[in-house]
């Protein structure tokens, strides 16, 4: 048990670094920016813990694709 706390509190401290050193470079107007990498980290912070207490989900890419699916027509280049 200890070892899911830790590693879960290594992912955040990672997850937060990383935010850090994307938005550090953005100006305080680019706030929509920040909104996205904060999400997208967020994100992947959150399927990186669901991993890790649930190891036999199938795939991270299909809790993506159950996401991010109905987006895709909206996402792919014409």
């Amino acid at each position: 048990m200890y070892m899911k706390i830790g590693a879960t509190l290594s992912m955040m401290i990672i997850s937060i670094l990383i935010f850090y050193g994307s938005t550090h470079r953005l100006s305080k107007k680019q706030k929509k920016e920040k909104w996205t990498v904060g999400v997208i980290t967020a994100f992947a912070l959150f399927v990186g813990v669901w991993l890790l207490f649930d190891p036999m989900l199938k795939s991270p890419s299909i809790v993506t694709e159950f996401l991010f699916g109905p987006l895709r027509h909206l996402m792919e280049p014409k």
